[in-house]
């Protein structure tokens, strides 16, 4: 553990003592594997910050025991922002109309970003949808869990001589991400555009 969290041996045994009460507290016991991920991610965050991820959580209709399963096997998810995660649990349930128990049992996705990766691949699986071009019980969920390389070989390279438009969208809202992430949001309203223009 202490090679995982080097800063721990400065730290005053009573801040130890009690951020290790703090996570069994949240549900993680001290014998599961995930408990020095689970304290690595609660170590610089506040109680305060803590509880107001429950509450946001909570709020969505998340349950008690979805919201320490996050702790344990996803713990990064806590070090998000309360606007960080409200933002990204309407845009997957009211925008993409994603089903809650598909998020439940991937909160991974929350760590993905809204901008960057789940607009850009929402619009993709609209515009395969509308055309008829997706298999039936595809989740949308599991499709933001991808890397780069597998959504694009199995979403879009397949449809790249067809599809002109959403090919070269999506490859420019990448580009835009990895050269001016502030430009961005601004471009993604003309990419989006371009996509759903395809599907007239």
């Amino acid at each position: 553990m202490v090679v995982m969290i080097p800063g721990f041996v400065i730290r005053k045994n009573k801040f130890i003592k009690e951020v290790i009460e703090h996570v069994e507290e949240l549900g993680v016991p001290h014998d599961s594997g995930m408990f020095p991920y689970a304290l690595l991610a609660v170590l610089n965050i506040s109680r305060s910050n803590c509880d107001a991820t429950f509450a946001t959580l909570k709020s969505f209709g998340w349950s008690q025991p979805d919201i320490f399963a996050i702790l344990r096997n996803n713990p990064f998810v806590w070090k998000l922002s309360k606007k960080n995660i409200s933002d990204k649990m309407t845009f997957l349930i009211k925008e993409a109309g994603c089903e809650m128990q598909d998020i439940i049992r991937q909160p991974g996705i929350l760590s993905r970003s809204l901008e960057k990766r789940m607009r850009p691949r929402y619009e993709v699986m609209n515009f395969l949808e509308h055309n008829k071009l997706l298999d039936k019980g595809h989740s949308l969920v599991s499709v933001l869990l991808l890397t780069d390389g597998k959504f694009i070989n199995k979403y879009l390279f397949p449809y790249k001589e067809k599809f002109t438009a959403l090919y070269s969208s999506y490859v420019a809202a990448k580009q835009y991400c990895a050269s001016d992430s502030s430009s961005y949001s601004q471009n993604l309203c003309a990419i989006s555009s371009s996509i759903r223009a395809s599907l007239v």
